[in-house]
């Protein structure tokens, strides 16, 4: 343990309110937060993480372990320092029926079982795959997070939650991504897969994308999402703005998407050419109720991609559309509407 890495984790041992001044500091092992802990820094001040650190820079001290309580995270600028670390690469057919611990997949903040987290006003600069994964968390805020990557590496995502979860806020993230810039995942891959379970109750408002990947993922192969509301997705994806998939993680897990609100979608492409919709429905997936609402969109250019695209084999019970307008400033474009799925009730206003 370097010394800047003992310094902070002395103060943060400390628990109660720890204040981190301006300056870089280099991180060469995780750092350990406690139960009743508001660690703020500075606007100015740099956690970096050590050349060849090859782990993560934040974790909660009872990660996966047990549940902490009440814990802030605020400020500074965060650098995962990517070029310089290296990530384990676990060939799929090696995968295990368990997590991974004592590996370093790239995640970069790691929060597992927190009741009471607040993650805000902080910036993350080039991690090395996830910028923060969160899992059985409840009564949960991330807000005011700015992403600065160098997109030198796939699988960059930004705000990454695993189930179990419930009673969320994740508000007014802005940036690019080289993976989901939000993904609420009820299942994961095993390398990742700290926990499993239902996400139910959880509000995303405010997207800003430059350059982004995908908005907003939502993914269930074996568990549930159940009341999830998305509002005020704006900038350009080149993939999707809001994606309902299950990527078939778990061969055979059942796929169940209950009662979607998206409410205010300002988003186009990055590249017109490209066919990917803004809204998108997977084959494989079930949704049980979708509402769409003030889904506003121009393109400077003829597009290919649509609206919304319900792919063959997606399955949905109830679909609602109110408000949605599509718009080319030169040229023309798809429907602004392909179902090639299953939809047994569709209302449009």
């Amino acid at each position: 343990m370097n010394k800047d890495t003992k310094k902070l984790q002395d103060m943060l041992d400390c628990c109660g309110d720890v204040y981190v001044h301006d300056g870089l500091y280099i991180i060469d092992e995780p750092l350990r937060i406690h139960d009743n802990t508001h660690l703020k820094c500075a606007k100015n001040a740099i956690l970096r993480l050590a050349d060849g650190a090859n782990c993560e820079i934040l974790i909660n001290d009872k990660c996966a372990v047990d549940y902490n309580e009440n814990i802030t995270v605020e400020g500074g600028i965060w650098d995962g320092n990517n070029l310089n670390q290296q990530r384990y690469e676990q060939p799929r057919d090696e995968w295990p029926d368990r997590f991974y611990r004592e590996r370093y997949f790239g995640v970069f903040m790691r929060f597992i079982g927190v009741r009471n987290l607040r993650i805000c006003n902080l910036t993350v600069k080039d991690p090395n795959a996830y910028c923060m994964q969160l899992a059985m968390v409840h009564h949960f805020t991330v807000e005011n997070i700015y992403f600065d990557e160098n997109m030198a590496f796939g699988w960059t995502d930004g705000v990454h939650v695993n189930g179990p979860a419930k009673d969320g806020l994740i508000r007014n993230i802005r940036g690019a991504t080289n993976d989901d810039m939000i993904a609420l995942n009820c299942d994961d891959c095993y390398e990742t897969e700290i926990s499993s379970g239902n996400i139910e109750d959880v509000c995303i408002d405010g997207i800003y994308a430059e350059n982004g990947y995908t908005g907003v993922r939502l993914l269930s192969c074996g568990h549930t999402l159940h009341n999830i509301q998305i509002r005020n997705v704006f900038g350009d994806y080149r993939y999707y703005g809001v994606a309902f998939t299950h990527h078939n993680v778990h061969p055979g897990g059942k796929n169940l998407i209950d009662n979607v609100t998206i409410d205010g979608v300002f988003a186009k492409k990055t590249n017109p050419r490209d066919t990917y919709p803004i809204i998108y429905f997977a084959k494989g997936t079930h949704t049980t109720r979708a509402t769409l609402r003030n889904i506003h969109r121009v393109e400077d250019h003829s597009t290919e991609a649509s609206n919304v695209k319900v792919e063959a084999g997606a399955v949905i019970d109830r679909l609602v559309i109110d408000d949605m307008t599509l718009r080319y400033n030169e040229g023309s474009g798809p429907d602004m509407i392909v179902n090639e799925g299953e939809v047994k009730e569709f209302k449009m206003r």
